[in-house]
């Protein structure tokens, strides 16, 4: 038996000297990643020395602070973790294009806690980064002796779309820290002023830093996310796996009867995952439109020309260029695209505007305006 698991044999020892597996878990802090899985399960903890796969749930103790620092938790609470916190994460691939890059590892033993969602890998690469080290106690096990998994709990996969909202928007970004999921809130803000119902759902990234309050509080009903789908990551994943849970994910979202529908892309334009989405034709059956979030002027210039050579018009400008208003004057010289200031998206006025034009525009996948276009009745509400 090798060293890695007599430690873990007596991690688990250990613990189980002081109270059951099922107290221990509950002293545990559950990660985000974790945020569709029912604590109250009888779980039990497994000290075998199987090899992890992505979407498996794993009780591990933080043995060396470092990035993240604090970890959220299932309801979106964040925790400073401190040495010795015992803390249920998920195995998975995970990449943020200028951070780092982790993959799950080929054996259970000590790994990296890789991103505040929860997400369990072995860092490949990093950024002046000092990654926070995890030392796996065991894999939680159903009752049948089964791996418990992410995608246990997952949402109903659709085998096939519901017809599209009447309005969907893409809200895409030029890089991970762009700015896309604080416009998308703004925006479900200016249209739910506007009178109109409002649904959202990210489609791609890493369990890490969700907005889902920030979408709750701005409006959006349903708040949806490629984790409820059994994903704790989408990095990795082929094309028809990609479409797969985008399909399944506008489809929840058509069946919530929403006028809009708002759908984030993330971790940027060139991040292989997000190239693949935008150049699939499940995007275009139900995309009318791309707003882009860009850091600054010149990346918004490169994305909307690299949006426009895959027949993708961008309808706007937004992201953490536009709170210095010169950049966003900048850019819309270079593009001719509107620039839009988060303020700027809380105003009926500018959210007619935006609709009004997505309902023009809308021919992406050759839709008519019967299908995509809001109902002019329905424009009217919005400017009243």
């Amino acid at each position: 038996m090798g060293q890695q698991e007599q430690d873990r044999q007596g991690d688990a020892q250990a613990g189980a000297a002081w109270h059951s597996d099922g107290e221990r878990l509950r002293r545990a802090v559950w990660s985000l990643a974790t945020r569709q899985v029912a604590r109250n399960q009888p779980f039990t903890i497994s000290c075998q020395a199987f090899a992890p796969r992505a979407g498996d749930l794993v009780l591990a103790r933080l043995d060396a602070t470092g990035q993240p620092r604090d970890l959220q938790m299932q309801g979106g609470r964040r925790r400073t973790l401190i040495l010795g916190d015992e803390v249920v994460a998920v195995y998975g691939d995970c990449c943020v294009p200028g951070e780092f890059q982790a993959v799950v590892p080929r054996t259970i033993g000590p790994c990296h806690l890789v991103t505040s969602g929860g997400v369990a890998g072995k860092m490949t690469a990093s950024h002046g980064r000092k990654p926070a080290l995890i030392t796996p106690i065991g894999y939680l096990l159903h009752v049948n002796g089964e791996r418990a998994t992410v995608a246990d709990a997952a949402g109903e996969l659709l085998a096939e779309p519901a017809p599209p909202a009447r309005i969907t928007v893409v809200l895409v970004g030029t890089g991970a820290k762009s700015g896309v999921g604080s416009a998308a809130a703004f925006l479900a803000r200016g249209i739910s002023r506007a009178g109109l119902r409002v649904c959202y759902a990210r489609v791609s990234s890493s369990a890490a830093d969700l907005d889902t309050w920030l979408l709750h509080d701005a409006g959006a009903n349903p708040v949806l996310d490629f984790s409820d789908m059994g994903r704790v990551s989408t990095a990795g994943l082929c094309p028809a796996e990609l479409e797969r849970i985008f399909n399944s994910l506008c489809g929840h979202l058509a069946r919530s009867g929403a006028d809009a529908a708002l759908i984030e892309i993330g971790d940027g334009l060139l991040q292989p995952e997000t190239a693949k989405l935008l150049d699939s034709q499940a995007l275009r059956s139900v995309a009318d439109g791309v707003l882009l979030a860009a850091s600054d002027a010149m990346g918004a210039a490169a994305g909307v020309s690299w949006l426009a050579r895959r027949g993708l018009p961008v309808t706007g400008l937004c992201g953490t260029m536009t709170a210095a208003p010169l950049q966003g004057t900048e850019a819309t010289a270079a593009t001719g695209v509107l620039s839009y200031r988060h303020e700027d998206l809380l105003r009926v006025p500018v959210v007619r505007a935006i609709l009004g034009t997505l309902r023009k525009q809308s021919k992406i996948s050759g839709q008519d305006d019967a299908r995509t276009g809001i109902a002019r009745e329905d424009t009217d509400r919005a400017s009243a």
